[in-house]
C-alpha cells in the first residue's frame, strides 16, 4: 500500500514544497466524471474544487473528502496498471486539495512506472528527500544523480539495516 511507504505525517505538504501538476488529456481536471469500475462506485461528494489561480485557500472538509476519494481511486487504478486513469484520478484529487501528499506520491509512482524518471523525481523529491524512499533512489539512478541515489539508499538502511533491496541498490552504484 502507498501508506506503508509513506511517513506517518503523509497528509499534506506546504504549497512551496510541491511540483506543479500538469493536467493529463481527457476530462477536465475538476470534472468528477463517471467513477470507473473496480469497487470504487462510492458516491463522489457534490463539491466544487477551490478556485484556480487565486490565493491558496485551505480546502473545506467536502473538498478534502473528494480529494481523498480520487487519490484512493488512483491507487486502485495504479495497482491495476491503469496508468492513464490513475494519473487522471490523482490530478483530480489535487484539484480538490493541492497539498494532498498521497496524490503527489501517486503521480510520482505513475511517472516511475511509465519510465518518466525526471517527472517521478519532481513529485517524490519534496516528500521523501529527507527520509529515504526506494523509488526516489532508483529514479535518481535513472536520471544520473548517483550521489542523491546513494543518500536515499543510505537513509533507508539507517532506518531499516536489513533492507535487502536498499543494500543491493547501494552495492550496485559506482564508487
Amino acid at each position: 500500500t502507498p501508506e506503508a511507504d509513506a511517513p506517518a505525517d503523509a497528509g499534506t505538504v506546504a504549497p512551496e514544497d510541491v511540483a506543479p501538476v500538469e493536467p493529463a488529456d481527457g476530462p477536465a481536471a475538476g470534472d468528477a466524471g463517471p467513477v470507473p469500475s473496480g469497487g470504487a462506485e462510492q458516491d463522489v461528494p457534490e463539491v466544487e474544487p477551490p478556485a484556480a489561480g487565486g490565493p491558496a485557500v485551505e480546502p473545506n472538509e467536502a473538498q478534502k473528502r473528494a480529494s481523498k476519494h480520487w487519490a484512493d481511486l488512483g491507487f486502485e487504478q495504479l495497482g491495476a496498471r491503469q496508468f492513464a486513469q490513475a494519473r487522471s484520478s490523482f490530478e483530480r484529487s489535487l484539484n480538490f486539495d493541492p497539498r494532498n501528499r498521497q496524490a503527489r506520491i501517486g503521480l510520482g509512482r505513475v511517472a516511475f512506472q511509465q519510465s518518466r524518471f525526471q517527472e517521478a523525481v519532481r513529485y517524490l523529491e519534496p516528500i521523501f528527500r529527507q527520509r529515504g524512499y526506494m523509488l526516489l533512489g532508483i529514479a535518481y539512478v535513472r536520471v544520473g544523480r548517483t550521489s542523491d541515489a546513494r543518500a536515499q539508499f543510505e537513509k533507508i538502511l539507517a532506518r531499516e539495516p536489513n533492507n535487502a533491496d536498499a543494500q543491493r541498490a547501494l552495492r550496485s552504484l559506482p564508487r
